[in-house]
C-alpha cells in the first residue's frame, strides 16, 4: 500500500538479516574483567584495606596521646651553679643582653643539655637547661634545671640530680668551645621560689659604687603597700676583691612567713644551700639587721601571696673590701669577734682564735653577745663555735 506522504516502509531494505539497519549496540565488554578475581588479588585487597584502617586507627591513637590524654608527670625545677675555670669574668657578663653573655650562656646551656642526656636516671625526664647569670670566680654560671616526671618517680630524680658531679674535674665540649668545669652544686627548687628563667619582670640589677651607700626598696614603698601575688628580684654586685654588706633600714612584711617573705642568698641563684636568711614580720629602723655576703655577689627576693599586703621594705648596701682572714693569736688578755660583727657573719665563715696566758693561769671566755643559726631537725649545728674540742 502507498501511503499519502509518498514515504513506504520495507522490510527488506530497512533489516538486515532480521536486524534493523538503524539500531547499533555497545560493544561487549572485556572478558577479562568480567572473569571472577584471583585468590592473590583478593587477598592483597583485603590486606590494603585492613593496612589503612590499621593506619587509621594509630594516627587517632597518637593524636589522643598526645593531645588529649592526661599528662600525669610533674614538672620539677633544680637550680644551681658551676665554676668554669678556664675563663675570665669580664664586665659584659653582667648583662643578659649582650653578645658575651648570649654566646657564653648558649655554650653552657650545649654542654648541660650533651652531660644530662647522659645521665640514664635523668635523661628521660629531662626538659631544657637556662643559664640566668654569671658573677665571678673564675666565671661562676648560675643555671636553672627543668624536668618532667611522674610523681612517683620525684624522689629518685631529686637524688639522682644532688648526688650526681658529672662536671667535676672534667673538660666539656660544648658549642665552639671547651669548657673545664668544677664545683658542682645543684638541688631541687622550692616550688613558691620559682620564678621562669626568662622573666625579667619586677628584676633588678645593681652594682654598688665605690664606698658609697646604694638603696632600694620593695614595689610602692613608702606611698603603698607592696603588689599581690609578686615575685621581686634584686641582684646586687660589687667590685673584685670585695663583699656586699646589706642592711635593712625598714622592714615591714606580714608575720606570717610562708604568705610573704624575703629570702637573702649568697649566690646569684635561689639555691637553698646559699641561702643567707629568710625573713617576715617586723623589723623597726631600731632593730634593723645587717647581713653580709662572703663572695661580690648576693640575691635579693621577694614573694607575696593574694592577701594582707604590707608596707615593704627599705635596703641600702656597699661594698666593703673582703677580709684575707679572720683568724688571731691573743696573749694575755683581750676581745674578739666573728667577721663584721655587729652584722651578721657571713657564709663559709671559718676563723680561728688562739688565746694564751703564762702559767700557772688559767683562760675564761666571757661571751657578751652570742646569736647563731638554730640546730636543724636532729639538733645539729650548721653555724657553731667549738672550744677545745667541745660544740
Amino acid at each position: 500500500m502507498r501511503r499519502e506522504s509518498g514515504l513506504s516502509f520495507d522490510p527488506k531494505k530497512d533489516e538486515i538479516n532480521g536486524i534493523p539497519e538503524e539500531m547499533e549496540f555497545l560493544p561487549a565488554s572485556d572478558q577479562k574483567k568480567l572473569e571472577k578475581r584471583s585468590p592473590k588479588e583478593t587477598a592483597l585487597l583485603v590486606g590494603f584495606i585492613l593496612g589503612a584502617a590499621l593506619l587509621s586507627l594509630m594516627i587517632g591513637l597518637l593524636v589522643w596521646h598526645f593531645h588529649f590524654r592526661p599528662d600525669n608527670t610533674i614538672k620539677k625545677m633544680y637550680n644551681g651553679y658551676l665554676t668554669i675555670t678556664n675563663k675570665q669574668f669580664t664586665e659584659d657578663l653582667e648583662d643578659f643582653d649582650s653578645e658575651a653573655f648570649k654566646q657564653l650562656a648558649a655554650t653552657v646551656e650545649e654542654m648541660l643539655l650533651e652531660t644530662y642526656m647522659g645521665m640514664d636516671s635523668v635523661a628521660p625526664h629531662y626538659v631544657r637547661s637556662t643559664v640566668t647569670a654569671f658573677s665571678e670566680g673564675s666565671v661562676i654560671a648560675y643555671y636553672w634545671l627543668e624536668c618532667r616526671v611522674p610523681p612517683e618517680g620525684a624522689a629518685e630524680l631529686d637524688e639522682a640530680i644532688r648526688t650526681a658531679s658529672p662536671f667535676s674535674g672534667k673538660s666539656r665540649s660544648g658549642g665552639t668551645k671547651s669548657l673545664r668545669i668544677s664545683n658542682l652544686v645543684v638541688d631541687s627548687a622550692d616550688p613558691r621560689r620559682v620564678k621562669p628563667p626568662k622573666d625579667h619582670t619586677c628584676a633588678h640589677d645593681l652594682h654598688a659604687v665605690g664606698g658609697e651607700m646604694s638603696t632600694f626598696s620593695s614595689p610602692g614603698f613608702p606611698n603603698a603597700p607592696y603588689p599581690a601575688n609578686v615575685w621581686c628580684q634584686w641582684v646586687l654586685r660589687a667590685d673584685p676583691h670585695h663583699i656586699i654588706e646589706l642592711n635593712f633600714v625598714t622592714f615591714d612584711l606580714e608575720s606570717v612567713c610562708h604568705n610573704d617573705f624575703v629570702v637573702v642568698y649568697d649566690s646569684l641563684s635561689p639555691i637553698e644551700k646559699r641561702e643567707i636568711t629568710q625573713r617576715c614580720g617586723l623589723y623597726p629602723p631600731t632593730n634593723a639587721f645587717k647581713l653580709m655576703s662572703s663572695r661580690n655577689v648576693m640575691l635579693v627576693t621577694l614573694m607575696t601571696d593574694d592577701d594582707e599586703n604590707y608596707p615593704g621594705f627599705k635596703a641600702e648596701f656597699r661594698q666593703v673590701p673582703k677580709q684575707r682572714q679572720c683568724s688571731k693569736i691573743l696573749q694575755g688578755s683581750g676581745s674578739f669577734s666573728s667577721p663584721y660583727y655587729p652584722a651578721y657573719y657571713p657564709p663559709r665563715a671559718d676563723c680561728t682564735w688562739v688565746l694564751k696566758v703564762d702559767p700557772p693561769n688559767h683562760i675564761k671566755v666571757m661571751f657578751k653577745v652570742f646569736l647563731l643559726q638554730n640546730p636543724d631537725e636532729n639538733n645539729v649545728c650548721k653555724d657553731y663555735v667549738e672550744i677545745n674540742n667541745r660544740r
